[in-house]
């Protein structure tokens, strides 16, 4: 997995889904980071847009939280672009 797509990736997750909200905190940049390899699958292996959002709704549950819906729609169609790339 390259360096710069766990990267891309993460920050994607820090930037628009961030179901607990600590993109504040620079101290908590990392905090998405072990869910980026499974999400660079979903990428890699051309997983919809459906399939991506319910992988990050299964994750707010493992969380025990809520992130609004349009985060997901939002943090999936950036996602998929990376495919463009």
């Amino acid at each position: 997995m390259a360096k710069n797509m766990f990267r891309t990736v993460a920050d994607l997750l820090m930037d628009y889904w961030d179901p607990i909200d600590v993109g504040d905190n620079p101290n908590l940049f990392d905090e998405y980071d072990a869910y980026v390899p499974g999400m660079i699958r979903l990428i890699e292996k051309g997983a919809s847009m459906q399939t991506i959002e319910n992988h990050l709704k299964a994750v707010e549950v493992t969380l025990g939280v809520h992130a609004p819906d349009s985060r997901r729609v939002e943090t999936a169609a950036k996602l998929i672009r990376l495919r463009e790339h």
